[in-house]
């Protein structure tokens, strides 16, 4: 089984290597135990999250705890082909997109507004709660980390490392 859980935390409005640093100040002042890395050449944090059903909390809490960041929460597992995506911005939800974490290959929770890449991503299919599909993939999540740009769905390219990874806690 594979599974994939993280969350990006977008830098718009400072520098990546700043926002880098003060996300990992508050989370060590906050206790948590959590992997940073970014890479220089893209917008966005990435917090690994060791817990595949506790993305959707983390993402909540740390929207809170950052309410001014754009935050998105991703989560897979490719055995059941669950997905989860989850988006806030100003502490609020922006974007919620549930399949297959609770009944295999199935929309569990679809709610918020629409974003752009999704027509792309689901060929103009609109999710819809209750809806089974024949297999939402990990290639699907895969598409979603690339059409978002962020680290680690083969940005940065090719053997391109990290500009910094540190552990918290």
């Amino acid at each position: 089984m594979s599974t994939f859980s993280a969350i990006y935390i977008q830098s718009d409005n400072e520098p990546v290597g700043e926002l880098f640093q003060r996300l990992a100040a508050d989370l060590k002042k906050q206790g948590y135990f959590f992997t940073l890395r970014y890479h220089q050449a893209l917008r966005w944090v990435q917090i690994w999250v060791e817990e595949f059903e506790n993305v959707v909390y983390y993402t909540k809490t740390l929207s809170s705890l950052w309410p001014e960041q754009q935050i998105v929460g991703l989560a897979a597992q490719t055995v059941v082909d669950a997905l989860g995506y989850w988006q806030y911005c100003g502490g609020e939800p922006q974007r919620i997109l549930v399949s297959g974490m609770r009944e295999e290959r199935t929309w569990e929770e679809v709610s918020g507004t629409e974003q752009s890449w999704e027509q792309k991503i689901f060929q103009g299919q609109t999710p819809t709660p209750g809806q089974t599909e024949p297999g939402f993939s990990h290639w699907e999540m895969h598409k979603i980390g690339q059409t978002l740009q962020l680290p680690g769905f083969g940005l940065p390219e090719g053997e391109a490392v990290w500009t910094a990874e540190i552990v918290t806690g």
